[in-house]
């Protein structure tokens, strides 16, 4: 999804960091499916599998460049609310900017 960004960034006027945060954002859609689809008991992880925060993780600290807000909001809002569902959301969580909430919301995965 992140190949040629350039190439279509140039055709269509976009700016190269608004296409990978859109595109980020959609692989954090995805994400935020399999992980409600997604047993408690299976969010450990396995051998062959690293544990579900793990795997978030990776994926938002391996972004090829720092993204928009608003993927930082949108992700920290899917974040939240898989908390919520899953009974692991605090009250009250104290953060700097909508990157610092996701991945203090990943930690409560």
């Amino acid at each position: 999804m992140f190949e040629k960004i350039d190439v279509y960034a140039q055709q269509s006027g976009e700016p190269v960091e608004s296409i990978r945060a859109k595109r980020a954002l959609g692989i954090a859609v995805a994400k935020t499916i399999l992980l409600e689809v997604t047993p408690l008991t299976l969010w450990a992880g396995t051998d062959s599998h690293p544990a579900v925060g793990l795997r978030v993780k990776s994926f938002l600290e391996d972004l090829a460049a720092p993204a928009t807000d608003s993927f930082w909001i949108g992700v920290a809002s899917f974040l939240a609310a898989t908390c919520r569902s899953r009974g692991r959301l605090p009250p009250r969580i104290n953060f700097g900017s909508a990157r610092e909430l996701a991945f203090l919301l990943v930690e409560l995965l």
